[in-house]
């Protein structure tokens, strides 16, 4: 199998209840030519829990071509894998490292497209949830 990683140091403040925002993660992926088979792809990333008990927020890990999203804009792009909750539990603010990987079928026939990921975040309130430090790492599997 061929893998690659890319990565960045992005931090994005999430801050707007009840409506779908974007990570602002900026993590690309150009699909090489010459692919063949299923792409594996794996998101993962840091979200820091606000001091604040029994609020939660929700994210589903999003991708598309063209420009990446900015942090905490209106959700966009093709959604895809699991929707997960993080709750908070208490007054303390603390950090968990989150992880989805989801399978892009067929990568012959988007070879040689760019494509970004990100994570679209639906927030319980205006608390400050921050995602951070986003990498993705590419499997490709030949058919």
């Amino acid at each position: 199998p061929y893998v690659s990683s890319s990565e960045n140091t992005n931090t994005c403040t999430v801050n707007v209840a009840n409506t779908y925002r974007m990570g602002g993660f900026g993590v690309k992926y150009t699909i090489p030519s010459s692919a063949k088979g299923d792409l594996y792809v794996t998101l993962t990333f840091q979200i820091t829990i606000p001091g604040t008990s029994n609020i939660q927020t929700q994210w589903q890990a999003a991708y598309d071509t063209g420009a990446a999203p900015a942090c905490n804009t209106q959700g966009i792009g093709r959604t895809v894998a699991n929707t997960y909750t993080v709750r908070s539990q208490s007054n303390t603010a603390g950090a968990i490292s989150q992880s989805e990987t989801f399978v892009l079928q067929d990568g012959e026939h988007v070879a040689g497209a760019t494509i970004w990921v990100d994570i679209q975040a639906f927030d319980s309130t205006t608390a400050s949830w921050v995602f951070s430090n986003p990498q993705i790492t590419v499997a490709a599997f030949p058919a």
